[in-house]
């Protein structure tokens, strides 16, 4: 029941091209001079990032458990660093980076049998929530900076 509920409310769809308005698109939005944007993925920011995971949170789709990423810091700071400015070079990210894990999570309200008394929670790669954060991070300083 819960999958009927929910199955509407996802598609699959060509992450090339989307429909809008009977055009195709680029699914990818322009964003002016991204490439020239002077993103944190030093070493240093990597290792910080991966210092800062939760060990009590659960492994993405990847697999990859944050206690594992937390412990072996030190060791892939480097690889995910050249990983991470690859991918923000190329506007491109690994096709593991891309999927997601969503479960239904009771409300604690109302009857475990209806679907309205669940909400949806989603679990990405940890590499790809961290290469986020970072990107965040770095856009947040800059609208800071440009607001002073």
């Amino acid at each position: 029941m819960l999958a009927d509920t929910f199955r509407d409310m996802f598609t699959k769809e060509d992450s090339d091209k989307i429909q809008d308005r009977g055009h195709l698109i680029s699914s990818t939005p322009e964003v002016p001079s991204w490439q020239d944007a002077d993103m944190d993925f030093s070493r240093q920011a990597v290792l910080q990032k991966l210092q800062k995971l939760s060990p009590d949170k659960t492994a993405g789709p990847d697999g990859i458990h944050p206690m594992l990423l937390r412990t072996c810091a030190n060791a892939v700071a480097d690889p995910l660093s050249i990983i991470f400015r690859a991918s923000f070079e190329s506007g491109s990210v690994p096709a593991d980076w891309k999927t997601a894990n969503v479960m239904p999570i009771y409300k604690k309200k109302g009857s475990r049998t209806d679907p309205a008394n669940y909400r949806l929670q989603t679990y990405i790669a940890n590499l790809s929530g961290m290469q986020a954060d970072g990107v965040d991070d770095q856009r947040q300083a800059d609208r800071l900076h440009r607001q002073k």
